[in-house]
């Protein structure tokens, strides 16, 4: 299912706001119905429609080095991961 980006986010509460139904502002955004009901109760609570910023660990490695990684790996699937690198 894709995501939505903000601008599409803030038309889909625009449209909940011209009383359209949940399900047909799904079935226009290309998401499930339940993901436009979360989407507007974050917007009743937060008055935003942005994504809040994720926690966890900051990625260390370039999407290059990702590639170069993923690619040994498949090359040679019997090494450990230490080689990889």
């Amino acid at each position: 299912m894709p995501r939505l980006s903000d601008q599409d986010r803030a038309i889909a509460i625009g449209l909940l706001e011209a009383h359209t139904p949940v399900k047909q502002v799904a079935r226009r955004m290309g998401v499930s119905p339940n993901a436009i009901r979360k989407l507007r109760l974050k917007f009743q609570q937060t008055g935003q429609v942005k994504d809040q910023p994720h926690s966890g660990r900051t990625k260390i490695t370039t999407v290059r080095e990702d590639r170069l990684v993923v690619n040994r790996a498949l090359r040679w699937r019997t090494t450990s991961g230490e080689i990889l690198i």
